[in-house]
């Protein structure tokens, strides 16, 4: 089920950003395994942080070798529709929650981790693209 969502949803963020079809499903392939990779790490306990570098590192890298190797058209367009899986949104929302609700501590804590994971996102994609030289 996971798998299925993460291709839904990875194609129509690609899709939704301007890509092709062609872009659309390489990066609902992507998601696919970007699912299987990451439920692998949480599988050997890492944490949060690590499981999101590994897996922007990952798709950065298959969305780079689809580009290069002729089947996608846009390389940004498939990166934005595997991106949007990591993306911690709802944690972030949860955190800003918190502190209208005056629990200012558990927030605050909330809105680190989020960002934390923002940041390792965007140096795992980055790090998967400089070779590229993207």
């Amino acid at each position: 089920m996971m798998c299925l969502t993460n291709a839904l949803i990875s194609a129509s963020f690609s899709f939704y950003a301007g890509g092709t079809i062609k872009d659309a499903s390489v990066s609902a392939i992507i998601g696919i395994l970007l699912a299987l990779v990451a439920q692998f790490l949480v599988n050997l306990r890492s944490n949060r942080m690590f499981v999101t570098f590994c897996s922007a590192i990952f798709c950065g890298l298959l969305a780079s070798f689809s580009a290069f190797a002729g089947l996608g058209v846009d390389i940004d367009k498939i990166v934005i529709g595997n991106i949007m899986i990591l993306v911690p949104g709802l944690a972030l929302t949860n955190s800003i929650r918190d502190i209208i609700n005056g629990d200012v501590i558990a927030g605050l804590a909330r809105l680190a981790e989020s960002l934390f994971i923002t940041i390792s996102l965007a140096a795992g994609f980055a790090l998967a693209l400089i070779p590229f030289g993207l």
